[in-house]
């Protein structure tokens, strides 16, 4: 009886304009015709410059890993390092040691080129995480006695600029929308920023405070989905 049920409602009501899905040869990803995506690699000037490009991006990620090696790990408890999101951080870090800082750099540039490695991004926080146990030494030797419980957040860690994080992954994301590593490197960045207090650096440079830049964020979330609905890990950063 049910058999029957069914094959009478979808006789009556059947929709006669329907089309077939196109054969996922001829699908699309991500807004990309595959086959036009792939053609292009046919060509031997693209080919021979992927080829130099990847060449470049593996002596980079070979020299990170040296340097990873010199990087005794930062002496801070888990729990005060929540995880939040990344950014641009060419320009950001000034106020970071030299060797640090030109190890960022390099960081910048193999995550703008392939942001999925997440040992690249577990290397830049590891390097932002020394800089604050650093800088909080350095504080602790030259201290007077005299503690300030206003100081701001950028006193408190002035290695960190939330900017910086926001830029790199927002970039990165450009690149590959449902990179795991970028998006949690943002989150981790924001829960970061508002465990130090929202520091003076994000309100002073239009990142206004922690309220302000996660509405911010939802407005990021709402373009992402009007790209793709189906984004996932976008869905999930927004929750």
């Amino acid at each position: 009886l049910f058999a029957l049920c069914v094959a009478f409602t979808y006789s009556d009501h059947r929709d006669d304009t329907y089309t077939p899905p196109e054969p996922l040869s001829q699908s699309k990803m991500h807004g990309q015709e595959r086959k036009k995506y792939k053609a292009r690699f046919n060509d031997p000037k693209i080919s021979a410059a992927l080829a130099q490009k990847a060449l470049q991006w593996n002596a980079l990620s070979k020299e990170l890993l040296i340097r990873r090696k010199r990087l005794s790990p930062p002496s801070i408890a888990p729990s005060s390092s929540p995880p939040s999101t990344g950014s641009k951080s060419s320009g950001s870090t000034s106020k970071i040691t030299g060797s640090a800082a030109e190890t960022l750099k390099i960081v910048d540039k193999v995550l703008v080129v392939n942001p999925d490695p997440s040992h690249l991004w577990n290397h830049r926080r590891e390097l932002l995480l020394q800089e604050k146990v650093n800088n909080k030494e350095d504080s602790d030797n030259t201290d007077d006695g005299n503690n300030n419980a206003s100081d701001s957040v950028e006193e408190k860690d002035p290695s960190f600029q939330i900017r910086d994080e926001l830029n790199l992954t927002a970039a990165c994301l450009k690149r590959n929308p449902k990179t795991y590593s970028a998006w949690y490197h943002r989150k981790w960045s924001i829960r970061h920023w508002i465990s130090l207090g929202c520091p003076k650096e994000g309100q002073e440079s239009g990142n206004g405070g922690g309220e302000e830049l996660l509405m911010s964020e939802l407005g990021l979330c709402a373009e992402f989905l009007a790209l793709d609905e189906r984004n996932f890990h976008c869905w999930n950063y927004r929750r």
